[in-house]
């Protein structure tokens, strides 16, 4: 019989395998109807927010991430002011680092497209500014989330991004088959649906306690982006560099016809990717509190049998570069959630500044000369020298000495 722990994770990566497939599948099925609807130039502009949007969401600039491991090593039962008093300093930390990222890219926006490009900003400025919006309540809405995730609460915040993805869903389709304008439809999609997940946590979320300010709105803003959030920030950063940055190589270097070939392939190594994804990255609450515990015995048990299992899955989906590549990331991807867990981020983070490195020294002359596949075989001698061998050394290492701490 498969033990809670186990169950658990199957449980909620189950709904979040689950939500991000209706997502792509959706997303795949309405793209021609976009595109129909607003135009290539319409279409690539709400990709392009879209994009920026997950970005600068994925990032949250380290803080979210931070206060994640804070929570997971407290007990959410007796210590709900230390919680509160955590999570009210990393909103507040967001909030004005997101009210400055923000504005700082809708005011290069302006000097680009009137000084530079010479193009009239009125009449794109209602969207950018829906766009400010739903940047700011994402925001929000990672830092919700984190708190459940610390709270050992994940599949209730993967059951939020679940009914927020329908939400997306249905609102798409209603935009399409009334033919809303642009602005229109950016706001029914993605700011509506932003805004009944948040109302609904803030006003009637068990965990709307954690959403007391009190005495905390005069925090240090220091206190809360320490050194494990800025780690946290250039981890993020690295990540983009390794594997987001393809595509615009391959465009740059074999123009958008190479890089519509790439991103085809690409999709599917994504969903690879991220349906393990959705199951390693559960480990990581779970771990911080049972290195809390002292549970070393377990948690090396659950790495053994995590390891061995990535290995399998990413030979499973073996599919040229693409597919060693799969096989490196689902090792890593088993790896790095508990060194985020352990705190071990310095070395993450020179070895991923390494990684990327590497991976853009080769990724052109790669591109040039094998095609699209050159893209891929770049990230994956980056990804094998300074990913999976150092990181599963560190881990390795770790475990060893704890085991005879303890």
């Amino acid at each position: 019989m498969m033990s809670p722990f186990f169950l658990r994770i199957v449980k909620t990566g189950g709904i979040g395998l689950f939500t991000r497939l209706i997502a792509s599948v959706s997303q795949i099925a309405f793209i021609p109807l976009l595109i129909g609807l607003y135009g290539k130039e319409g279409f690539g502009l709400i990709a392009t927010l879209v994009s920026l949007n997950s970005f600068i969401v994925l990032s949250n600039f380290g803080i979210s991430k931070s206060m994640l491991n804070k929570i997971a090593r407290l007990d959410g039962n007796t210590d709900c002011i230390q919680i509160s008093g955590v999570f009210s300093k990393s909103i507040l930390a967001i909030s004005k680092l997101s009210a400055l990222t923000i504005i700082s890219l809708f005011s290069a926006w302006i000097v680009f497209e009137a000084l530079f490009l010479g193009r009239n900003i009125l009449p794109s400025l209602p969207l950018y500014i829906g766009f400010m919006i739903s940047a700011y309540l994402n925001l929000l809405l990672s830092v919700f989330l984190d708190l459940l995730r610390g709270l050992q609460k994940t599949e209730k915040a993967n059951s939020y991004l679940l009914v927020m993805t329908v939400c997306t869903i249905l609102l798409t389709g209603f935009s399409i088959f009334f033919g809303l304008g642009l602005l229109w439809f950016y706001v029914l999609v993605y700011v509506l649906p932003l805004l009944l997940v948040l109302s609904y946590a803030f006003l009637f979320s068990f965990e709307r306690v954690y959403f007391n300010y009190g005495s905390n709105i005069g925090c240090k803003f220091n206190s809360v982006f320490d050194n494990t959030s800025r780690s946290f920030f250039i981890l993020t950063l690295v990540q983009f560099l390794n594997f987001g940055s393809g595509t615009a190589f391959v465009a740059f270097i074999l123009g958008p016809a190479g890089a519509a070939e790439y991103n085809i392939v690409f999709k599917f190594y994504s969903l690879f990717i991220f349906a393990l994804g959705v199951f390693t990255s559960v480990i990581w609450p779970f771990f911080t509190k049972y290195q809390a515990l002292g549970e070393i015995a377990f948690m090396r048990s659950v790495a053994i049998k995590g390891y061995m299992f990535s290995i399998v899955y990413g030979f499973f989906a073996f599919i040229a570069f693409f597919g060693v590549q799969i096989v490196f990331v689902s090792i890593t991807s088993i790896v790095i959630p508990m060194l985020n867990a352990f705190e071990k981020l310095k070395i993450q983070a020179t070895f991923g500044i390494a990684s990327a490195f590497i991976n853009v020294l080769l990724i052109i002359p790669f591109v040039k000369y094998f095609g699209i596949v050159g893209a891929p075989l770049a990230t994956t001698i980056a990804h094998l020298f300074f990913g999976v061998i150092p990181l599963s050394i560190v881990l390795y290492r770790y475990f060893k000495h704890e085991s005879i701490a303890h």
